[in-house]
């Protein structure tokens, strides 16, 4: 277990597993996200005690200027009530990202079937379903612009996870 002055870490720009998350939880290793505009956030809780002692002036912002003018604004501090919304923020984000990966999974299998088998109407929903993954990523991705509200980033990303989910059922997953 990590001392006062030791901390395990680690960085991830692609999520984590449910597995790594458990392993991370019973251990007390923080675990963080890199996000693409260099943002970082806490993904487990060692993260956000993790987060909450760091000194905001050392340099590194989890939040962007408009997620603390909120925290702050509402009394709160910026720390905690942000880093627990960018969490959640980054847990809907990595759930969205985990079903894309799966339709692409799936996709990938059918594209391997022999030639013999695909009709017209296969085609058409592999087209269908890689048209709306490209979709969610983009709305993904727009989800973590500086420029988003933290309900702008919400509805980013639960549409992206609608884009994601019809992607799914055309190409016959349970979601």
């Amino acid at each position: 277990m990590a001392d006062a002055h030791h901390h395990l870490l680690f960085y991830a720009s692609g999520g984590y597993t449910a597995s790594a998350l458990k392993f991370a939880d019973e251990r007390g290793i923080a675990l963080f996200s890199l996000l693409e505009l260099g943002h970082i956030t806490p993904v487990n809780a060692a993260a956000s005690r993790l987060s909450a002692r760091q000194d905001r002036t050392a340099g590194w912002s989890r939040m962007t200027p408009c997620e603390s003018q909120v925290a702050s604004g509402r009394g709160q501090s910026p720390n905690s009530r942000a880093i627990q919304r960018a969490a959640e923020l980054e847990a809907q984000r990595q759930t969205v990202r985990r079903l894309i990966t799966s339709v692409r999974a799936q996709t990938s299998v059918v594209h391997a079937l022999p030639s013999n088998r695909y009709t017209k109407d296969r085609i058409k929903t592999l087209n269908a379903a890689h048209k709306l993954t490209e979709r969610a990523e983009v709305l993904l991705a727009k989800s973590q612009a500086d420029f988003q509200t933290h309900g702008g980033r919400k509805r980013l990303i639960a549409m992206a996870d609608e884009k994601a989910r019809e992607a799914a059922l055309k190409l016959g997953m349970r979601v």
